[in-house]
C-alpha cells in the first residue's frame, strides 16, 4: 500500500488489519507532526514494515541489535523504517513511530540523542489527534 508519504509493506491481511485499527489518514498524521515540530523533510517517504505480532517485532529487533525490545514497534535509526505489529497497532503508536521517522529524515543520522528522540515522540503522540 502506498500513500503520499508512506509505503506500507506486508501481506494484504496485515495491511487490512493495520488500516482498520489505525482509523486515521496516515498522510494527515504526517502533516500534523511536521507542523507541530516545525520541520518539513523533503523528500519524505517513510517505509512501514508490518509484522504479525509484537513478538515478531521483538524478534526482528533482537536479530538486528542483539538487545531485547519490550514494545510492539520501533523505528530503525539507520534507515528510518518503522517495524510495527499489525495486531497491536494503535493511532498513538503510529504517531509516535512516525515522529521518529520524520526526525530521522530531517536531522543528520544520529544527531538527535535517543533520549531526546523519545521525549519528542512522546510529546507529539500526546498532541496529534
Amino acid at each position: 500500500m502506498l500513500t503520499r508519504y508512506v509505503r506500507i509493506n506486508g501481506d494484504s491481511s496485515l495491511v487490512e488489519m493495520f488500516v482498520a485499527k489505525v482509523e486515521t489518514d496516515i498522510d494527515t498524521a504526517v502533516e500534523r507532526i511536521e507542523i507541530l515540530l516545525g520541520i518539513f523533510p523533503d523528500p519524505i517517504m517513510i517505509n512501514i514494515e508490518l509484522l504479525g505480532s509484537k513478538y515478531d517485532v521483538q524478534e526482528k529487533y533482537l536479530q538486528r541489535y542483539r538487545r531485547k525490545l519490550f514494545s510492539s514497534a520501533y523505528t530503525s535509526r539507520s534507515d528510518g523504517t518503522i517495524y510495527i505489529s499489525a495486531q497491536d497497532i494503535s493511532r498513538r503508536i503510529l504517531v509516535h513511530e512516525l515522529t521518529h521517522a520524520i526526525l530521522n529524515l530531517y536531522f543528520v543520522q544520529n544527531l538527535v540523542p535517543i533520549e531526546l528522540h523519545e521525549i519528542i515522540a512522546q510529546y507529539v503522540e500526546s498532541r496529534v489527534k
